[in-house]
């Protein structure tokens, strides 16, 4: 199995000290995705390959412990895009198909059953969707007509069905039409419409809602105070804040706050929309692991928010910093314990935690400094878990690694 070319950690999380340097076999990377210590990658032959922590069956490649070294998703060929929670992916297909794997407890694979899969499976009634998102345990798909249909826990209304059942094959959620965008949080989802307006449901203990409350919702609620945004994010795993991209290139974030991932200066839970200070112009955002990544229109990288077992010890940012050396990125993608970006020349550097292999440069070692990994190349895609992840190759296929 060849050695990736791209890696993460935990460790030095902020990459504030750290200089990257670019990888030289990542090349054509289009899109990168991370989530908490599994990754996966699309290369440009649409393969998918996955490397980390593989628990539940998340890397796709049969059930083992976890893979440090990219592998290839079993029987998935001609990958068009790939998303995960920390512990269930989805993926669709260049023909217009979703496929899911990994963790289903709660029915968020929405094959109908609770078990968890290894290898990935095709969902019925959803072909098509132009695009898609995962929350902890929940799946969320945008339908031609402009529609929203959800599946796996909801306990919380995160399925917006004006239900707190759980389903295990997708439901519409209700009242929402001309959506353009989506995200998905631990237990709350959101919705981007054409008009550039947000709307959220689902768990609003931490004011994740946005709507001046602490109130869950079972339906779509617009978020007060924004309009005109571009792009949206959510933590899917804990710390539960949202995160909206205006297209004045500011940024704006509310809910948990406990470790400054808001990026107000505080600590405080915003529940309302609250600006970013300190950043340039930015035309990206991805949000996890109680903390936020966003890249401006130079090519740097923002970091804020909480990290553990750096160089610098462990603590939190309440205000963006930049990660220095990371110039000419492209795309940012924030995982639980470690980060990934997209270089210009479209090769792909990561750094975080690797107890499991999630940085996939074959070993376990944590490494404070973004590096590449090694062989890698064609890479259209990709998404990171916990301790595992994805990649999707030009002819479609699919590679996996870490712990599973």
């Amino acid at each position: 199995m060849v050695k990736p070319t791209w890696s993460f950690i935990f460790g030095a999380l902020l990459g504030i000290t750290a200089l990257l340097s670019p990888p030289s076999c990542l090349a054509t990377t289009p899109q990168v995705a991370a989530k908490a210590d599994f990754a996966l990658a699309l290369k440009a032959d649409g393969t998918v390959w996955s490397w980390g922590n593989d628990n539940y069956g998340q890397l796709g490649q049969g059930r083992q412990l976890f893979s440090s070294v990219p592998g290839r998703v079993a029987g998935f060929v001609g990958a068009k895009r790939v998303v995960s929670s920390p512990s269930h992916v989805l993926a669709s297909s260049q023909t217009g198909e979703l496929w899911a794997w990994g963790r289903n407890s709660s029915g968020q694979l929405g094959d109908g059953t609770r078990t968890d899969r290894g290898t990935p499976v095709k969902l019925e009634n959803l072909a098509g969707a132009s695009d898609f998102a995962v929350g902890n345990r929940h799946s969320l798909a945008l339908m031609p007509d402009g529609t929203v249909r959800a599946w796996g826990a909801n306990e919380n209304g995160q399925l917006g069905d004006g239900t707190q059942v759980d389903r295990l094959r997708a439901t519409t959620v209700l009242r929402l039409t001309q959506v353009v965008a989506l995200a998905g949080s631990n237990a709350h989802s959101m919705a981007l419409r054409s008009d550039g307006t947000v709307w959220a449901w689902g768990d609003n203990s931490k004011g994740q809602l946005g709507n001046r409350s602490t109130t869950s919702s079972v339906s779509p609620l617009q978020v007060p105070g924004l309009a005109g945004v571009t792009a949206i994010a959510a933590n899917g795993y804990y710390g539960d804040h949202s995160v909206a991209l205006l297209k004045d290139g500011s940024v704006w974030a509310w809910g948990d706050n406990s470790f400054g991932q808001i990026g107000d200066g505080t600590t405080n839970a915003r529940f309302t929309p609250t600006k970013v200070t300190g950043l340039p112009e930015i035309t990206a955002i991805s949000a996890m692991g109680s903390h936020t990544l966003a890249l401006d229109n130079t090519g740097a990288v923002w970091i804020w928010g909480a990290w553990w077992g750096t160089t610098m010890g462990s603590g939190y940012a309440q205000v963006p910093k930049k990660v220095v050396g990371a110039a000419n990125a492209v795309k940012v993608v924030a995982g639980v314990t470690f980060n990934m970006l997209q270089l210009a020349d479209g090769s792909v550097q990561s750094w975080g935690e690797n107890y499991l292999g999630e940085l996939g440069d074959g070993t376990t070692q944590a490494n404070g400094l973004p590096h590449a990994m090694l062989g890698m190349t064609n890479i259209v895609d990709f998404s990171a878990g916990r301790e595992n992840g994805v990649a999707v190759t030009s002819d479609g296929s699919l590679l996996v690694w870490g712990s599973d």
